[in-house]
């Protein structure tokens, strides 16, 4: 908790707001009594990484070391939960998606990711409204530069309008499509990776965790009794569609809605919501 208030104002008050976030959300102490000194240092090394990302993350990791030294196989290794995914392989797999009307006049954009070798997933509001005649499909380089090139034609082929995802296809066979993850096997503190195009920067990427997992989400327009994804990485306008991944580079959701500040503008440490990737699985099912 001193580490998360650290640059804190109100240390004390902040310290305070975390133990009762904490209590109110369920969240138990771990204890150490099973454990000998020698097991008690390990474990608590092993998770010294972690402190920066909270006291949720922080107390989950000092359980699963825990669970690990009661078996024996406790080594000093890095928690499983820091990322091992190679951000430029991920970016192989990631797009930003423009859509245009009957006059190819721009609507906008957003992001998408490749789920198989032709077909790539995105939000519904992003690349199925009925306004939409033709939907480009760009590159965006893992160095993020401002300029970025149209590579494919793409066209809806199906759509989950309810939990707001779309899969759109091109013709050739040349995508790498990304691993998913089933929404059941997710955990609160788990670290995320968001990857979008938010306010005109391609390829912006950023991390988080795993704030809260609601199997019948309901919130406007946008979710009705969905599998949704709450978490803290930063996202924003344009980033709808593009892929919230895990710490192996697995994709969990679809980067659906962020709360912002203003019109646009890019949130961290906010509610930002995914809905989950299952629904992907369901339609290319």
């Amino acid at each position: 908790m001193a580490y998360e208030c650290k640059n804190d104002s109100d240390q004390k008050l902040c310290m305070n707001e975390l133990k009762t976030k904490f209590n109110n959300n369920g969240y138990k102490y771990v204890t150490f009594e099973d454990l000998n000194n020698s097991q008690k240092k390990r474990v608590q090394l092993n998770c010294q990484n972690i402190k920066k990302r909270g006291l949720i993350s922080y107390n989950n990791c000092l359980i699963d070391q825990k669970e690990i030294a009661l078996t024996g196989q406790l080594t000093q290794n890095k928690r499983a939960q820091i990322p091992t995914s190679n951000i430029e392989e991920l970016f192989q797999s990631f797009f930003y998606i423009g859509v245009f009307d009957i006059n190819k006049k721009s609507l906008g954009g957003g992001s998408g990711v490749a789920v198989s070798k032709n077909v790539i997933a995105t939000n519904c509001h992003v690349a199925g409204t009925p306004d939409v005649r033709y939907i480009l499909v760009y590159s965006v380089s893992a160095n993020r530069k401002k300029s970025i090139k149209p590579i494919y034609k793409a066209s809806l082929i199906k759509s989950n309008q309810n939990a707001d995802t779309c899969l759109i296809k091109i013709k050739k066979n040349n995508l790498k499509p990304v691993k998913i993850r089933s929404f059941k096997k997710l955990k609160f503190g788990e670290f995320v990776r968001a990857i979008g195009n938010p306010i005109g920067i391609f390829g912006h990427t950023s991390t988080g965790e795993i704030n809260n997992i609601d199997e019948k989400f309901t919130y406007d327009k946008y979710f009705a009794n969905n599998k949704v994804i709450i978490h803290d990485a930063v996202i924003g306008s344009g980033s709808s569609g593009g892929p919230l991944f895990d710490f192996k580079g697995n994709l969990i959701g679809l980067n659906t809605l962020g709360f912002t500040t203003g019109e646009g503008q890019l949130v961290g440490g906010a509610i930002n919501l995914a809905v989950s990737a299952d629904y992907i699985l369901d339609l290319l099912d």
